[in-house]
């Protein structure tokens, strides 16, 4: 995994997000992540953030709503909620969701040290006697930051709910609906707010890409399939699926097993068994209808 990234900085001079995500199982957990960043940095390695690929993860576009989404960015009565339908949850959500500019690199650095300030503090006052121990005055500053650390994390977090909506979008028609993926991805996101550490030198989008896209794999894994497959065995057969769809726009023609394994550099036999692995049964209680509100197995 490590040796890939390194022969990709020498051919490009740098990686980037995507980079790192592409290779990165899905099932690893954040000592997986953490650790892969650390020797990138000892190796002298950068990690790139092309603006034009992190404005594109950001930004809602493309998206096939009621709306524009050009429309909810610069529509100077974005703040009236009454003028999205009640009935409309996943407007609205967008409404909402537009209104929180996104943030500078420095503006991530301060509120993750808030946010750090507020976990020391909470962790001081649940020490033993410490309030009887240090007086009132210093309770209230104690009860400040951790207040302050707890507004700083939700403000992380709706900053970056735009992130989660591009992701979830990437696994739309898969098994879930596109509200409960959103859902799924928030997990992900508030997981990576948590465990975020500004020192290591990362935008926030490049760690919470990584957990936001977890999250969303994970729930899909349980909650569709009856056969389960392994987290990391469905992330190669995204890989296989892509790979065949760029061969058969250059071949003009569906491409064999064969040569997604030349293309893949894996045997063709490991093709033939994702293919067959990824027609799996349909699960029972998969949601069906075009409001997902009733389930397979109700028929």
């Amino acid at each position: 995994m490590i040796q890939e990234l390194i022969n990709r900085s020498n051919q490009q001079g740098y990686i980037t997000i995507e980079d790192v995500l592409e290779v990165l199982d899905e099932d690893e957990d954040e000592v997986g992540l953490d650790t892969l960043l650390y020797e990138l940095d000892e190796l002298g390695i950068e990690l790139r953030h092309e603006p034009e690929t992190v404005e594109r993860m950001l930004l809602p576009d493309e998206m096939e709503l009621e709306f524009e989404p050009e429309e909810i960015l610069h529509d100077p009565g974005i703040g009236d909620i009454n003028a999205v339908s009640a009935d409309d949850p996943v407007g609205l959500y967008f409404r909402q969701m537009a209104q929180e500019p996104l943030l500078t690199a420095q503006e991530e650095i301060d509120l993750a040290k808030r946010i750090e300030r507020g976990k020391r503090a909470q962790e001081q006052l649940e020490q033993e006697d410490s309030r009887e121990k240090y007086g009132d005055s210093w309770c209230v500053r104690m009860d400040r930051l951790v207040w302050e650390g707890q507004q700083a994390r939700e403000h992380l977090g709706r900053a970056n709910t735009r992130l989660v909506v591009s992701i979830a979008k990437r696994y739309m028609g898969q098994g879930l609906p596109f509200p409960d993926l959103i859902q799924e991805g928030n997990v992900g996101l508030m997981r990576a707010v948590d465990k975020y550490d500004y020192n290591r030198g990362n935008r926030f989008s490049t760690y919470a890409t990584w957990w936001i896209r977890q999250a969303i794999t994970r729930a899909l894994a349980q909650k569709t399939r009856t056969i389960r497959i392994p987290l990391h065995m469905t992330e190669r057969i995204r890989q296989m699926y892509r790979t065949a769809q760029s061969l058969e726009q250059s071949l003009g023609r569906r491409p064999s097993p064969e040569e997604i394994a030349a293309e893949m550099d894996i045997p063709a036999d490991a093709i033939r068994g994702m293919m067959d692995a990824s027609q799996h049964a349909i699960a029972l209680e998969r949601p069906v209808g075009d409001d997902g509100d009733s389930e397979f197995g109700d028929f």
